[in-house]
């Protein structure tokens, strides 16, 4: 969608010429599709709307959505550009993790940074976009192009030879002097598009990767602005949707998708230029709808593995210190005594948690993996068991990688502490998911609030 520019590499000498695309600006353009593409937006944007309206009342869809969905589209995202990392391994992301688990835990945290700014449904800005990627680079071996945009040219797969830069590739984005103003009209199409959620998430995304605006980091960027261009200026729920889990099943499909759209010459408003969308739009469509599958097929087993665990427990009530850790692990699976601690503050006193802790043993939910140094390493297998059930890992799909806690400590070590690294800044402004497991689900339809009373509670709803 837009032209191509004549680009001489190695820049400044008389070298060899390239074509760099320049998509044409998405303001006042409105794509017409045919009527199949155009269902499956409609069913798409259906199926997102009942899933993100239920995981406001049901705390196994908050769980599932909040913790296994936002794992797991991490651990996809990063899969997608052959970053192969794992769940445990995410969890015990220090600085002693190897530099997949790094990567995929600074996936995560943006990820939940992106999902901060979809709930607070303003107008994001462009320094919003170089936020995210300062995020995500934080953690990567080269934490010195965290948000900074490119001064040069990138590329999109593999030049003709060693050495020839971008000649050859199969797509050289946008010169870097015309990245700023393609990010000024990108932010101003998230914020004031009026078409249907689906689609902006769709064009969105596509048009970023089409800009390529960072040295590195860009599809992982780009995956992380689908939620904030489907929410932008919504209700402020929102949803973790495992997208990536659906692209990463048909990688080679999304990138011709995008590449379809990506080479599109013409004018602005040709009929062409929405054709060489719709394959992108199909897909994008097809895997929300999957991904809103995996969110209900989580909350499912959620449910279910909740109601065991109240069994095993055996008389627990909702607010007790014992179902407030039990609902934490989610978060985290791979714990420590002080990890729990920071994020139950005053929900629980130290040695509240540690009896918590051993009652969980006892009923076989929380097992010993380990110590680093002085520090005790507990672990809720059926977390992990049940995460890549729904979203389909294995050590063999992410490239043979550690998964298993023991080991991993073994390998790696871990800090005191340190597994609460993560959880104590990902979820800063959504603190109200935290205690989701033990507060009830009841939405008082007046109040448009839910009930402040623990989960299970006798008598009449409260929401003050």
């Amino acid at each position: 969608m837009g032209r191509y520019v004549t680009q001489v590499w190695p820049p400044g000498t008389e070298g060899h010429e390239y074509g760099a695309y320049i998509p044409h600006p998405l303001g006042g353009w409105n794509p017409k599709f045919g009527r199949r593409v155009s269902d499956r937006i409609a069913a798409a944007g259906a199926d997102i709307s009942h899933t993100v309206s239920t995981r406001a009342r049901s705390i196994s869809y908050r769980w599932a959505a909040d913790s296994i969905m936002a794992q797991g589209e991490s651990l996809s995202s990063s899969a997608i550009e052959g970053i192969y990392a794992s769940l445990e391994g995410m969890s015990l992301g220090t600085d002693g993790a190897d530099a997949a688990n790094r990567a995929a835990l600074g996936n995560w945290e943006m990820a939940e940074q992106a999902m901060s700014i979809a709930e607070h449904g303003g107008p994001i800005a462009v320094d919003d976009i170089l936020d995210l990627h300062s995020t995500l680079m934080a953690r990567s071996d080269t934490p010195h192009l965290a948000g900074k945009l490119r001064l040069g040219p990138v590329w999109v797969g593999a030049p003709v030879a060693a050495g020839m830069g971008p000649i050859g590739a199969r797509f050289v984005p946008p010169p870097a002097g015309e990245v700023r103003q393609l990010l000024d009209d990108l932010v101003d199409y998230i914020n004031y598009s009026d078409h249907e959620p689906v689609l902006r998430a769709a064009v969105a995304h596509a048009q970023f990767e089409s800009i390529h605006p960072f040295p590195d980091g860009n599809g992982r960027t780009g995956r992380a602005l689908i939620p904030i261009a489907l929410y932008s200026g919504g209700s402020g729920d929102a949803l973790h949707l495992p997208i990536s889990r659906a692209l990463l099943a048909s990688r080679s499909a999304y990138y011709d998708s995008l590449y379809s759209f990506q080479r599109y010459e013409g004018s602005p408003g040709d009929p062409a230029r929405s054709v060489s969308l719709e394959p992108w739009v199909e897909m994008f469509a097809d895997s929300a709808q999957r991904a809103t599958e995996q969110v209900r097929m989580a909350a499912s087993l959620t449910d279910d593995l909740m109601r065991d665990w109240r069994n095993r427990l055996g008389g627990i009530r909702p607010d007790s210190a014992v179902w407030k850790i039990a609902s934490e692990m989610a978060f985290q699976p791979v714990f420590t005594v002080e990890s729990i601690e920071s994020e139950l503050g005053s929900e629980a006193s130290i040695s509240a948690i540690r009896r918590g802790i051993a009652r969980l043993r006892q009923a076989g939910i929380v097992q010993e993996v380990g110590r680093s140094g002085k520090t005790q390493i507990y672990r809720a297998a059926e977390i992990v068991s049940l995460a890549e059930k729904v979203l389909g890992l294995s050590e063999a799909a992410s490239g043979g990688v550690v998964t298993r806690t023991e080991d991993y400590v073994a390998l790696q070590g871990l800090a005191d502490g340190a597994a609460s690294i993560r959880a104590r800044g990902i979820r800063e402004g959504r603190a109200s998911t935290r205690s989701s497991a033990w507060q009830c689900a009841h939405w008082g339809r007046r109040t448009n609030r839910q009930c402040t009373r623990p989960y299970g509670h006798k008598g009449q709803h409260r929401y003050d």
